[in-house]
């Protein structure tokens, strides 16, 4: 996949899971959780980056990703709800240091 059609693909999945969130959706929410691990390499390096504890300014970002996996993976929707908005917090933050790339 060429890197604007995976960048695409990249924001129509996390928008998927934006949009599946808040109405408890998990089964969408799950999948898009998962293309997104396998549309963008980034969201694997961040949750991975959060589990060693490397690169303290990713941690957050890391941190909320996994915390959403694990929500997920527990069928918890408020939990996937509360994760998700940490981690568009994390990502905004982000966006303005100038580390991860932004979804919207």
């Amino acid at each position: 996949m060429s890197m604007p059609n995976a960048f695409k693909q990249t924001t129509a999945d996390f928008r998927l899971l934006a949009q599946a969130l808040p109405f408890g959706d998990l089964a969408v929410a799950r999948q898009a959780f998962t293309a997104l691990q396998q549309d963008s390499p980034w969201v694997h390096r961040a949750m991975a980056t959060s589990e060693s504890g490397r690169l303290s300014g990713s941690n957050a970002v890391g941190s909320a990703w996994r915390s959403l996996s694990k929500a997920l993976q527990s069928d918890d929707a408020a939990g996937a709800q509360q994760a998700f908005a940490v981690l568009q917090q994390a990502l905004q933050s982000g966006v303005r240091d100038h580390h991860q790339p932004t979804f919207t």
